[in-house]
């Protein structure tokens, strides 16, 4: 047996380091995921493993507000709402519409650092979840506010 066969695919309990990591492993278990703030963004860990969806990464929200949409697009997922990306996604939230980007692997070490943990690695696929200006523009359109934009980085 190699050294590649003989690897866990991800982390396990007794892999845990500290409290925070044990928690997201609990999390992990008992619901399928785990979602971890970092400033300016909240993402997901786990789905990927459970669901075979890639995580989920969004931008420029109150950490509160971003868990919630987090966690309503993962309801929607265990519902057997696909979420598609570049196409627009309306039944997260009333108030806009966001749209899915995938996620470039040059990203992950910045971005996703627990991913990277839990997964040994990039062998993982997330996507970013955008939202647009109070006049339904998107951060790739050049009529969207710069002070915006430099909120969401875009990580295709």
């Amino acid at each position: 047996m190699t050294k590649f066969q003989s690897m866990k695919s991800v982390r396990e309990f007794s892999d845990c380091d500290d409290l925070f990591e044990r928690r997201l492993i609990q999390d992990i278990q008992q619901n399928g995921f785990s979602v971890v703030h970092q400033p300016g963004s909240c993402y997901t860990v786990g789905l990927w493993h459970g669901h075979r969806h890639a995580e989920l990464i969004v931008f420029g929200l109150p950490a509160e507000r971003g868990q919630l949409l987090l966690h309503q697009a993962v309801k929607d997922i265990h519902g057997g709402q696909s979420l598609k990306l570049g196409h627009p996604i309306d039944r997260l939230t009333e108030e806009y519409t966001l749209r899915a980007f995938a996620v470039n692997v040059q990203h992950h070490r910045e971005y996703l650092s627990y991913n990277r943990w839990f997964y040994r690695g990039d062998g993982f696929q997330a996507w970013q979840l955008v939202w647009p200006d109070a006049d339904h523009q998107f951060p790739d359109d050049p009529r969207h506010p710069r002070r915006l934009r430099e909120l969401q980085p875009q990580l295709q």
